[in-house]
């Protein structure tokens, strides 16, 4: 190679090195979701509420998950109120740019009060929880989420949400 060489050589270096890392940047900048959830099933009312960071393809992000379940049932002589508190830590894994895979694990507070012929009586447990939700962002910023969760001797139960990603 010859001295005359030597400075577009250098410049070309110089260039690809800029793309590429142009290109890097773009692949591995972050998205911030806010997402919302409502579901009234059974004589169940839950909102939930999450916020995630989605790191792109191949990557792993974090967020939480706050699921609020409420249940009455009152009859004649008979009342049955159920509340739960779901915290859940989220991680989700980039499968394309727009598309994730998010595993969570958490606890789940449960506090039950039942009133029988004016008799009272509560009890409060806490159990291990588990989920599994897939994601989708659009290129608006839109965000669609779905889901399953799983509690420690519970029903499997479903949930979806909607929300907004910048």
């Amino acid at each position: 190679m010859t001295i005359k060489k030597l400075p577009l050589l250098t410049l070309a270096a110089v260039l690809l090195f800029t793309m590429s890392n142009a290109q890097a940047y773009e692949q591995n900048q972050e998205e911030t979701a806010i997402t919302f959830g409502l579901s009234a099933e059974r004589g169940w009312r839950d909102w939930s509420a999450s916020y995630i960071k989605y790191r792109g393809p191949g990557s792993i992000g974090y967020g939480i998950e706050f699921t609020r379940s409420a249940y009455n049932e009152d009859e004649d002589s008979y009342e049955y109120k159920q509340r739960d508190n779901e915290y859940q830590f989220q991680a989700p894994i980039g499968i394309t740019e727009n598309l994730y895979i998010t595993p969570g694990y958490g606890i789940k507070r449960t506090h039950t009060d039942v009133t029988i012929d004016s008799h009272e009586f509560s009890d409060s447990s806490t159990k291990q929880v588990g989920g599994l939700d897939a994601t989708y962002i659009m290129d608006s910023g839109f965000v669609v989420t779905a889901g399953f969760d799983k509690a420690e001797g519970e029903d499997l139960e479903f949930s979806i949400g909607a929300g907004i990603a910048w």
